[in-house]
């Protein structure tokens, strides 16, 4: 009998530390929804885009991926510098790398030029872009590897490409825009 209700509280202290996890993931995503946004353009629109993002990893039940692009999106609605993802920080396959590089230092380029003063929306657009495209590639990278191990015949998850093909044209357009002459 004793030995049930310890496994009783074990259970019950699990729950209640997944819902302070929880409640600490949600607590960033609230704080975005609700953060009034401040400094230049660039920060104003990169904040909106980061929102719009984190409330599609949301309904997406991607929790971790909401609560951090929230705290990037927090970080720009208080005009903080925010920078697009670095490539070495994702989980993605070797064999997409060095072209992934290419498209930052394109993109930094194009950030570190007059895009962010002169062409706001669509420079900031087509940060979050690239770090979309950075995550559903790290995603669908995890996806293969669960499949890979498995056995592809036993799982049925497949990486989501549509999503990865949406991210990364979004990212071209945007990043074509930004890099226009106004």
């Amino acid at each position: 009998m004793k030995a049930r209700k310890g496994r009783k509280r074990r259970g019950r202290n699990i729950g209640a530390v997944a819902v302070v996890a929880l409640a600490g993931c949600v607590s960033h995503i609230d704080d975005l929804k609700k953060a009034p946004v401040s400094g230049s353009a660039f920060d104003q629109a990169l904040a909106k885009d980061y929102r719009s993002y984190v409330a599609h990893q949301v309904a997406q039940d991607n929790w971790y991926y909401a609560d951090y692009f929230a705290k990037k999106g927090l970080e720009a609605s208080k005009g903080q510098p925010v920078a697009p993802e670095t490539v070495a920080k994702w989980n993605i396959p070797a064999d997409k790398q060095e072209d992934m590089n290419g498209y930052r230092k394109r993109l930094m380029a194009v950030l570190d030029g007059d895009a962010r003063s002169a062409r706001p929306q669509w420079a900031a657009r087509a940060q979050v872009s690239f770090d979309c495209w950075l995550q559903v590639l790290e995603q669908n990278n995890i996806t293969e590897t669960h499949v890979w191990i498995a056995g592809s015949d036993t799982v049925a998850a497949a990486p989501d490409n549509y999503a990865a093909a949406t991210c990364k044209d979004n990212f071209l357009q945007e990043l074509a825009r930004a890099e226009a002459s106004s």
